[in-house]
């Protein structure tokens, strides 16, 4: 299961963003807002594999939610 929380738990700050406009949400899986956490992308695995926090940068897997300090083939995506 992917780890997808509403805040950061490492200083509690909202990954939920500004609301998707009612006639774009059919873009974007019916979701209501946009999220601001910020996708680590591994380019030798080619996927997201971790998630960062606008606000204190703490970094977190994507599966298990666990603070980790670093992807060793990492770009970061917005």
């Amino acid at each position: 299961m992917t780890f997808r929380p509403l805040a950061c738990p490492a200083c509690g700050a909202s990954w939920v963003g500004k609301e998707i406009p009612p006639e774009l949400r059919h873009h974007y899986g019916g979701s209501t807002h946009f999220r601001r956490s910020i996708g680590i992308y591994d380019i030798h695995l080619d996927m997201r594999v971790a998630i960062t926090c606008p606000d204190c940068n703490a970094m977190f897997d994507r599966w298990t939610g666990n603070r980790i300090q670093s992807v060793t083939y990492s770009k970061r995506m917005n």
